[in-house]
C-alpha cells in the first residue's frame, strides 16, 4: 500500500480494527478536494505527517471536516467505532451542509443517501467509545435561524443555488463509493468472529447445560470433515438501545427524527419461554425446515465458513460490529436468516424454496425464541460414569486377550447427557474423533473407531492400528490428561468392581479419555507433534518423504504458483507442489512485506540457497506452511521459521486466522490448518506467471515453474479427490446416516 493512505499504527507495525478506517478517511479526502490530507516531497516526509502532524482538510467543509479528522486521529481507539459509524457521519455531515445551503433559499435534496436515524450513527457501538477531542479547532460561528433582517444579495443566492445542487451531490456520490469500499475492507463480513464473548442467554431463556471449550473445538476438527469448521459462540444478549443525546461539538449533525421518514416500531416481544412452556412442535417444525432448505449449503459444504443453520450458538451470536445476527430471539426484522429468507426471499439460490406457510413457520419460531429441539431424557436417558465403565468392561471381555492392552477408548458421555446437542452434534463429535485419530497416524489404512455401545458413546482404537504403540503414544496423552481421576476406590461397591475390573483387563489406570478434549488438545502442539512425530526441521520431514526442494526447483520437477494475496495473509504467498512419498508435498513461502525482495513479481526465483543461479531474482522469506499427504491420504502439517525450524504458530505479523479457530488470530500447527484446507488444499489461481518483471533466462525459468492454470487446476484436483476419499472412510460411518447418506 502506498505510504500516502497507510494508518500511523500500520507505520509502527501494528495493525488494528481502525487502520482501515484511516485509509477510507484519506480516499475520502482525496476524493472529496483532489488533494491527499499528508502530502510530501518524500516518503519519509510523508510517513512523519503521518505520525505527528494533523491533515490538512482545509478543502472540505467545516462539519465534514470534522467527520473526517476524526476517522484520522493519531490514536486508533479516537477514531469512529466502526466503518459504518463513520459513513453515517458523513452522510449526517452532508445534510447538515444541505440545510445550511437551503437557508439561502430554496429546496435541497442530496441524491442517493437515505435518510440517516439517529440511532444509527453508531455512537454506542464500541465497548469503549472513542474520544470526543476534536482533532482540529472548532471555528464555527454559532448558527441563528435566518431573519427578515437577515439581508441576502439575489445574485449571491441565484449563484449559490446553482452550486447547492453540485456540492452535496458529489458529497454524496462519494458516500455511496465509500460505503462500498468499506464494505470490502471490513474484515470479517458474512463470517462468524470466534472473539464473541460468550455470555448468556436473555432473561427467561432456556437454561442448557454448559459446553466446554473442548466440546466447541471438537466441532471445528468435526465439521472440517464435512467440507467447513463449525466456529461456536455462545448467544449475546442485546443491550437495551441507549436515547439519543445531542452529540459533543466535534461530532456530525444528528438529523432530527421529525425530520426523518417515520420509522417503523416493532411490538415489543417476549424472552423466550422457559422449558416446560415451550412448543417442542414449532422447534421441531422449524429445525427440519433449516435442513430442508439450508443445510445443505451451511452446513455440509459451508458456503459461509463457519456457518452452520443447524447450531442455534452459531445463528444466535454477535457476527460483529457491522453484522446483525442470523438470528435475534424474538425479533424477526433484526434477524439476518429472516431478511434473507422472509423478506428477500432469495434463499436458498437455487432448488425450491420455502412455501409462504412455511416462512410463517419461520417468523413465528424466531418470535418465540427461536428454540432447538431438547433432547428427551425418555429416548436419551443420563449416562454416568458407571456406563462407561460397564461398556468398556463388556467389550474387554469380548476380545482375545492378547488384544486387550492395545486397546483404548474415547467417551461421549458428557456430551450425550447436554440435552441442548441434538444427534447431529453428537455424530459430528464422534466423526471429529476419527478423522483425528487418522490425522496422527502414520499407518497406510484408515481406522474407524468402534462404538462399543447402544448409544455410541464409548469409541475403541486398537493402538497397533495407528502406529501409537510403537513409542506408548497413549501414555503422552494421559500426561497431559485433566480429567483422569480413578474410581477403584469409590463409594459405590459396584463402581468399584467394574474399575478395578476395567483396569486389570486393559492393563491401564486409565484406558479413556474425554473425546472432546482429546480432540482440543491433541490437534494442537505440543500433542500435534508429539503423536505425529513430526521433525524439528522442515528438511528432516522432507528426507522422510523423499523431497528434494532444491533438486526440484533447479530441474523444473516442481509446480509453482503465487498471488498478491492469501486467505492467512495481506502479503505475497508462494505455494510450490512436490511429488513425495505418499502424495503431494505443498510448502508455503509467506513474507512479512511486499517490498524489496519480498516482491514477487520481480523476485519470483527464491528461496535462497548456495547453487541458485538465479541469484538475482530469489526472493527471501519470512516463513511458510507445509502440507503434506500421510500414507492414508489425509493431511499432515508443519509451520516453519524462515530457516525451516518447527514453530507451534505462525507470527501474526506475517499470517493470521480472521476466524480465530485456535482461540486467537495466531494460526496453530494442525488445528487452524484443519479448519482452514477443509477439502484438502485449497483453490488458488497463480497472478504472477502473467505480471513478471523479469525477462531473460529468469523469465523462462518462471514459464518452466509456473504451469498454466489448466495443468495447476489437474494436480489440485487430483489432491483434492485423494484427501476427500480418505476423509470419507473415516468419517462417513458417523455422518452418513439416514437422510445424510
Amino acid at each position: 500500500m502506498s505510504p500516502h493512505y497507510v494508518a500511523p499504527e500500520v507505520l509502527e507495525g501494528h495493525v488494528s480494527r481502525w487502520s482501515d478506517q484511516y485509509s477510507l478517511a484519506v480516499t475520502y479526502a482525496q476524493l472529496r478536494t483532489g488533494q491527499l490530507p499528508f502530502k510530501g516531497d518524500s516518503i519519509h516526509q510523508i510517513i512523519y505527517k503521518h505520525l505527528h502532524e494533523l491533515p490538512d482538510l482545509a478543502g472540505l467543509p467545516e462539519e465534514e471536516r470534522q467527520v473526517v479528522a476524526r476517522a484520522l486521529a493519531k490514536r486508533p481507539e479516537e477514531r469512529w467505532p466502526t466503518c459504518r459509524a463513520f459513513v453515517h457521519g458523513l452522510q449526517a455531515a452532508a445534510m447538515a451542509e444541505d440545510r445550511r445551503l437551503a437557508s439561502l433559499g430554496g429546496e435541497t435534496l442530496i441524491p442517493g443517501v437515505p435518510p440517516v436515524r439517529p440511532e444509527e450513527l453508531d455512537t454506542d457501538a464500541a465497548t469503549e467509545p472513542p474520544s470526543t477531542q476534536p482533532m482540529v479547532p472548532d471555528t464555527r460561528a454559532p448558527e441563528h435561524e435566518p431573519t427578515p433582517a437577515d439581508a441576502v444579495d439575489e445574485e449571491a443566492v441565484a449563484r449559490q443555488g446553482s452550486r447547492r445542487w453540485i456540492r452535496p451531490a458529489l458529497a454524496a456520490s462519494l458516500v455511496v463509493l465509500l460505503v462500498l469500499v468499506a464494505v470490502t475492507l471490513i474484515p470479517g463480513i458474512g463470517r462468524i468472529r470466534r472473539n464473541d464473548p460468550a455470555t448468556k442467554q436473555d432473561e427467561g431463556a432456556i437454561a442448557e447445560p454448559p459446553r466446554t471449550d473442548a466440546s466447541r473445538l471438537a466441532e471445528d476438527v468435526a465439521s472440517a470433515s464435512k467440507g467447513g469448521d463449525a466456529t461456536i459462540a455462545k448467544p449475546v444478549s442485546t443491550p437495551p438501545a441507549k436515547p439519543v443525546s445531542t452529540p459533543p461539538h466535534d461530532q456530525p449533525p444528528v438529523v432530527s427524527e421529525e425530520s426523518s421518514p417515520a420509522i417503523p416500531r416493532t411490538p415489543e416481544v417476549l424472552p423466550p419461554r422457559r422449558a416446560a412452556d415451550l412448543d417442542r412442535a414449532l422447534a421441531d417444525q422449524a429445525h427440519a425446515l433449516l435442513k430442508k432448505y439450508c443445510y445443505r449449503c451451511h452446513g455440509v459444504r459451508f458456503e459461509v465458513p463457519g456457518y452452520n443453520v443447524l447450531d442455534r450458538d452459531i445463528l444466535v451470536a454477535s457476527r460483529g460490529e457491522d453484522d446483525p445476527p442470523y438470528v435475534v430471539p424474538g425479533k424477526p426484522e433484526e434477524s439476518y436468516l429472516w431478511e434473507r429468507v422472509g423478506v428477500d426471499k432469495d434463499m436458498p439460490p437455487s432448488g425450491p424454496k420455502p412455501s409462504d406457510e412455511e416462512r410463517t413457520l419461520i417468523e413465528r419460531w424466531i418470535l418465540a425464541g427461536a428454540p432447538f429441539p431438547i433432547a428427551d431424557l425418555a429416548t436419551r436417558p443420563i449416562k454416568t460414569e458407571k456406563d462407561v465403565l460397564a461398556a468398556i468392561r463388556d467389550h474387554l471381555r469380548h476380545v482375545r486377550e492378547g488384544d486387550r492392552a492395545f486397546l483404548r477408548y474415547f467417551t461421549l458421555h458428557n456430551l450425550h447427557n447436554d440435552r441442548s446437542l441434538g444427534e447431529d452434534d453428537l455424530r459430528l463429535a464422534r466423526a471429529a474423533v476419527a478423522k483425528l485419530v487418522n490425522s496422527l497416524s502414520w499407518k497406510p489404512e484408515i481406522v474407524v473407531p468402534e462404538a462399543i455401545d447402544p448409544a455410541q458413546t464409548v469409541l475403541a482404537i486398537d493402538l497397533r492400528d495407528v502406529g501409537w504403540d510403537e513409542r506408548h503414544l497413549f501414555n503422552e496423552i494421559l500426561g497431559r490428561y485433566p480429567y483422569g481421576l480413578k474410581h477403584d476406590k469409590d463409594r459405590d461397591e459396584s463402581v468399584r468392581a467394574l474399575a478395578s475390573e476395567v483396569y486389570t483387563l486393559s492393563g491401564s489406570s486409565m484406558p479413556y479419555v474425554r473425546a472432546d478434549w482429546f480432540v482440543a488438545t491433541a490437534s494442537r502442539p505440543p500433542l500435534y507433534h508429539i503423536l505425529l512425530d513430526l521433525p524439528k526441521e522442515a528438511r528432516a520431514l522432507e528426507r522422510l518423504l523423499k523431497v528434494d526442494v532444491e533438486g526440484d526447483f533447479l530441474n523444473d520437477k516442481l509446480a509453482r504458483a503465487g498471488f498478491a494475496t492469501s486467505g492467512v495473509s495481506s502479503q505475497n504467498r508462494l505455494v510450490d507442489r512436490h511429488v513425495a512419498l505418499y502424495g503431494a508435498y505443498w510448502k508455503s513461502y509467506d513474507f512479512k512485506r511486499n517490498e524489496g525482495t519480498g516482491n514477487l513479481f520481480r523476485f519470483p526465483l527464491g528461496p535462497v540457497f548456495a547453487d541458485n543461479p538465479f541469484s538475482r531474482q530469489e526472493f527471501e522469506h519470512a516463513g511458510g506452511e507445509i502440507l503434506f499427504n500421510l500414507p492414508n491420504g489425509l493431511q499432515g502439517y508443519l509451520l516453519v521459521d524462515a530457516k525451516g525450524n518447527r514453530i507451534d504458530a505462525g507470527p501474526i505479523e506475517i499470517v493470521g486466522d480472521a476466524l480465530k479457530t485456535s482461540g486467537t488470530a495466531a494460526i496453530v500447527t494442525g488445528l487452524s490448518c484443519m479448519a482452514c484446507h477443509q477439502r484438502g488444499v485449497i483453490p488458488f489461481k497463480d497472478t504472477i506467471r502473467e505480471g513478471l518483471a523479469v525477462a531473460g533466462a529468469a523469465r523462462d525459468k518462471v514459464e518452466r515453474l509456473f504451469p498454466e492454470k489448466a495443468a495447476m487446476d489437474k494436480l489440485l484436483g487430483r489432491d483434492e479427490a485423494r484427501f476427500l476419499k480418505a476423509l470419507d472412510e473415516a468419517t462417513g460411518p458417523f455422518l452418513k446416516v439416514g437422510d445424510d447418506r
